[in-house]
């Protein structure tokens, strides 16, 4: 501390505070000089606030909230299927006369795929469609002839129903015409061509199939643990895993959980689990292909965290304040594990080894559990001791 006297005074380097040194005083120097540097001592520690001094770090014990597989990563094999198959075929039977389309071939909706001999059902269209003619004429001519009693009601509901079945048949035969064609349902790729050009096809017969061109579907066998974790309703499933292939290396895919198999495989002992992953425009990818599944367990386990037993004095009650609507918080570490924050937590019970919480803390937490008294939102701290709990 410098002090500079002027005019017969000394500034203390606190505002506003000075101590006048009399020109005449009769005080021994050594007195004097004592008695000064006492009240710029006394000046100092009035004006400088506790919360702006700097603070050193607060020593604290803390616990690690660990868990098995929470820094795991594991990887499955898998095979990319289409995805949304569907395997199309004609409504009626015939000759196939044109397949325009091939295999990875992109179609749009209402494109022409296929088409059958449509002579048979021409023929019908017209025959059907002469016997409709002449049953209406029939009908029209009874319903005048009724009137005049020329013909009787019976007589007259019979050409009615004539000329409504001729109608009828005329309908169904325009039709089996229009099913000659076969077009697209939807958007997507054509798989696979399955019949070909003058074959004599059934109803029903798979011609060829189509399936989407936006996504693909992943197929893994995963074991009980992974997939009562990895329920499809679960939110957190979307970062959980990545699918690479061996074919394009340093590319990596992610896939979402949708659908999974509850029946166990008796050879394999898993359980079949689909994945869906967008279909890259930058490299090709089929169907059939082979992959591998990357699993971040953390990912699942933070999604599927229940709750842990923390000691007691690791929950701080504080009926005057309010996060999220609860009082009971715990000071966590930050990443750095230099300073601490306060979070708000929800207790599920107290039990003997401690109290249990059903939210607020997550694997990979470092929790203080003493050294609290003294702690403030970002306070700096020193770990002097730790120990590691399970999740």
């Amino acid at each position: 501390m410098v002090c500079v006297f002027r005019n017969g005074f000394a500034n203390a380097g606190c505002k506003g505070m000075r101590i006048k040194v009399m020109k005449y005083m009769t005080f021994q120097p050594r007195v004097l000089a004592h008695t000064v540097c006492a009240l710029l001592a006394t000046g100092l520690m009035a004006c400088t606030p506790a919360e702006q001094a700097v603070k050193a770090p607060q020593n604290v014990e803390v616990v690690r909230v660990s868990s098995d597989i929470a820094r795991t990563k594991r990887d499955f094999p898998a095979v990319i299927q289409a995805n949304n198959l569907s395997h199309l075929s004609f409504r009626v039977e015939g000759e196939l006369k044109t397949l325009p389309v091939t295999s990875g071939m992109n179609v749009k909706k209402g494109d022409l795929l296929a088409t059958l001999d449509a002579a048979d059902y021409e023929r019908q269209v017209t025959d059907t469609k002469e016997t409709y003619k002449l049953a209406k004429l029939n009908f029209e001519r009874a319903q005048k002839l009724i009137k005049t009693g020329a013909i009787s009601a019976s007589e007259s509901d019979k050409l009615e129903a004539e000329y409504l079945i001729a109608k009828a048949n005329h309908e169904l035969a325009k039709i089996h015409l229009g099913f000659t064609q076969l077009r697209a349902p939807k958007d997507g790729i054509i798989g696979r061509v399955i019949a070909d050009n003058f074959e004599n096809v059934r109803v029903g017969e798979a011609i060829l199939t189509l399936h989407d061109a936006e996504t693909l579907e992943v197929q893994v066998n995963v074991s009980e643990q992974l997939l009562a974790l990895a329920k499809p309703d679960r939110e957190s499933r979307k970062a959980a895993f990545q699918v690479r292939f061996e074919s394009l290396p340093g590319k990596v895919y992610t896939a979402t959980s949708y659908e999974f198999e509850t029946e166990k495989d008796p050879q394999t002992k898993s359980y079949l689990a689909k994945l869906l992953m967008d279909n890259p425009v930058d490299v090709p990818i089929f169907p059939g292909m082979s992959a591998v599944v990357t699993v971040d367990m953390s990912d699942i386990e933070r999604d599927s965290f229940q709750g842990i037993n923390l000691p007691s004095s690791a929950v701080v009650f504080r009926p005057d304040s309010d996060i999220d609507g609860r009082n009971t918080f715990v000071w966590k570490l930050s990443d750095d594990e230099k300073s601490v924050s306060m979070h708000a937590v929800e207790t599920r019970k107290l039990g003997r080894t401690g109290i249990e919480l059903k939210s607020g803390v997550k694997p990979g937490d470092v929790i203080v559990t003493y050294g609290q008294q003294q702690l403030f939102e970002g306070a700096p701290v020193k770990v002097v001791a730790e120990k590691e709990i399970k999740g």
